[in-house]
């Protein structure tokens, strides 16, 4: 793995610096979700005393084309709706699931890293520490700041797809409601 020169522009408070940005967007990106998880579960549980089943039921029921295509609708947008709802929660769910399994491109062992940490005993690590170069220390820094960048990335990727997914739960959840609202009682 190459090393940074020493007398690189890019210095160890630099790379901290980085670390600390990637560290923080990998923790809003959790908070953020976290948010939208609490929030869909205000709008699904408000939503039953919203949807009014039998009235949708009565329209499939209904003997005449336009109540049946009418009830066939909003079934459609309901499952939709529902359907988005639920991709929304898993994808929701993996931003939040902890990424600890370290990517194969970076050192053998990283002494920055939590995991490779614990599998070592304290004098093993206290002696591996105490043996590293600053060319190690600061490539070690470096994989730190690529892995967490990979994690935020990853995070990042899942919010979006989250966001957007909510958004067509929501305009359907809305057309509905407003459907089942302003439609006269058959």
């Amino acid at each position: 793995m190459p090393s940074i020169a020493s007398n690189s522009a890019y210095t160890k408070e630099d790379a901290y610096k980085t670390l600390e940005r990637n560290i923080s967007w990998i923790n809003s990106a959790d908070s953020k979700a976290s948010i939208m998880i609490g929030v869909i579960g205000f709008i699904f549980g408000g939503s039953s005393s919203i949807l009014n089943p039998s009235r949708i039921q009565s329209l499939l029921d209904a003997n005449t084309f336009w109540p049946l295509l009418l009830g066939i609708v909003i079934g459609v947008l309901v499952l939709v709706s529902l359907g988005s709802f639920l991709a929304t929660i898993v994808f929701l769910v993996l931003v939040l699931v902890g990424r600890t399994t370290p990517p194969t491109d970076r050192p053998k062992k990283n002494f920055l890293f939590f995991n490779d940490i614990s599998k070592s005993n304290y004098p093993e690590f206290a002696s591996m520490t105490s043996k590293l170069t600053k060319d190690e220390f600061f490539d070690d820094l470096n994989s730190q700041i690529h892995i967490t960048s990979k994690i935020a990335t990853k995070k990042y990727w899942f919010l979006s797809k989250a966001y957007w997914l909510m958004a067509v739960s929501s305009i359907t959840f809305a057309i509905t409601v407003m459907i089942l609202h302003y439609l006269p009682q058959l």
